[in-house]
């Protein structure tokens, strides 16, 4: 419960008026500093200083504990997302960075949902010598992409538990794991990447996660659905523009 309110708070932290100005052009000098600009960049945005607030994070220890840090990876991937073109120069820019941190610039990239992104994952490997096998990962489909990533494990049909003797050699694609209720992180992702981004379609999926804040058989569920309903409706008061979202997907 701890951690799930530690978390409640990045996102509160993170939570400021789309009208907020944006902060002006110096290094960052605090992690605080590189929130709040990130709080106000979907306002203003400056694809620019991505890299300058990477390695302040970097050096703030902000990607230490991979739980805390997705609304920084959503931010980062939204980022190069709303960017194409300038996707590699802003990746460059951000290396090179400590071997413990290179994970969030891989996931980045994959979370991004650019067209070229496994180009960029491949161009970057010699960069990230570290994360080898986690691009490796991401290439071959053994981990997810944001978009990927169901709201939850499905459970399998009467056919496929009485046809598993009966089924071809053929090696299947591996499981996807990860799941929304069992990482609630992913919801800050989320929320990281509509700060990038000012796209609603995080949002629409955070919207989705509503139905579980009611959820009494899973602990799980109703942590991240209690979350989502709860970040959903703070951002909304400080945002219009998401209050006049979120009023007509209710209507």
């Amino acid at each position: 419960m701890i951690r799930v309110i530690g978390m409640i708070v990045v996102i509160a932290g993170l939570i400021a008026p789309a009208s907020g100005s944006a902060p002006g052009r110096v290094e960052f000098t605090s992690l605080d500093a590189v929130s709040g600009w990130i709080s106000s960049y979907r306002a203003k945005p400056d694809p620019a200083r991505l890299p300058a607030a990477v390695r302040a994070l970097s050096q703030f220890g902000a990607f230490k504990d991979v739980e805390s840090s997705g609304v920084y990876v959503g931010f980062v991937a939204g980022v190069i997302s709303a960017n194409p073109d300038r996707a590699e120069e802003l990746i460059g820019k951000t290396l090179p960075m400590a071997p413990a941190d290179q994970w969030v610039i891989v996931r980045a990239i994959a979370y991004s949902g650019h067209p070229a992104w496994k180009e960029l994952l491949r161009k970057f490997m010699p960069r990230l010598p570290q994360r080898q096998a986690m691009i490796d990962k991401y290439l071959e489909g053994k981990l997810p992409t944001l978009d990927e990533i169901p709201l939850e494990k499905k459970s399998p049909g009467l056919w496929e538990k009485v046809s598993g003797p009966f089924r071809s050699d053929t090696p299947a694609k591996p499981a996807i794991e990860t799941t929304f209720d069992r990482s609630p992180e992913l919801l800050d992702t989320l929320w990281g990447y509509y700060f990038g981004t000012g796209s609603y379609g995080p949002i629409a999926r955070i919207i989705s996660l509503l139905p579980w804040s009611i959820d009494r058989d899973s602990v799980d569920k109703l942590t991240v659905g209690s979350m989502a309903k709860y970040t959903l409706a703070s951002n909304a008061t400080r945002d219009p523009a998401l209050l006049t979202f979120l009023s007509a997907q209710t209507s």
